[in-house]
């Protein structure tokens, strides 16, 4: 007879892992989830990052299910969690053609994010917690969490950090790196960005 395991034992298990085996990992997730950190774009709970990793392992969890969540990810969702979604669509009315998009690779997945810093688009309050529990990159049999945000999970980016171009006043082949630079909305979204995250003051 098959023993069913609790949602959140395996979400708790996934936690316990990844502080013993990739505590860097762990810190910098707590980290960028945090309201302190205000140079960190993206999505954030309420909390500064002490708190963060503690009230993350206090929560109940239940197996969530999202087109933008990957195998060999899987999903969880946490109830009544209130954070600030802080990542909006290309396409949302806010988003002026002219608004600034800076091309981010924090992470250095070799893909660039789109991050604004325009103090007129603002995230949206959320109440639910999303976490992604997947195989370990040290050890295939171990459970471990790749990330954990307010709101549901948007699909990665498909931009590529570095694109070659031909340069007729050489007559080369030239690499460039996006990481850093910075277009319009307009022209991020024939690039091919869908999703924006805010960069703003964090309370």
């Amino acid at each position: 007879m098959e023993i069913s395991v609790h949602p959140t034992d395996i979400v708790r298990q996934a936690i316990k892992n990844t502080i013993e085996t990739m505590p860097t990992h762990w810190q910098e997730l707590c980290a960028s989830r945090s309201k302190g950190n205000a140079k960190q774009a993206g999505s954030y709970f309420h909390f500064d990052e002490k708190r963060v990793g503690g009230f993350i392992q206090e929560l109940e969890w239940e197996h969530y299910t999202h087109s933008s969540i990957k195998e060999p990810a899987t999903g969880f969702i946490a109830r009544s969690v209130f954070g600030t979604m802080n990542v909006v669509s290309i396409q949302d009315r806010c988003m002026v053609p002219s608004t600034k998009i800076i091309f981010e690779d924090p992470k250095s997945t070799g893909k660039v994010e789109g991050v604004t810093e325009d103090p007129d688009i603002v995230g949206i309050r959320t109440e639910f917690a999303v976490l992604l529990v997947g195989p370990s990159p040290l050890n295939n049999e171990q459970n471990v969490v790749y990330t954990f945000h307010p709101g549901d999970p948007i699909p990665p980016s498909t931009v590529e950090r570095y694109f070659e171009f031909f340069n007729p006043d050489t007559s080369r082949f030239e690499r460039v790196d996006r990481h850093g630079t910075s277009t319009t909305a307009i022209m991020a979204k024939e690039m091919g960005v869908q999703w924006v995250k805010v960069r703003s003051l964090r309370n």
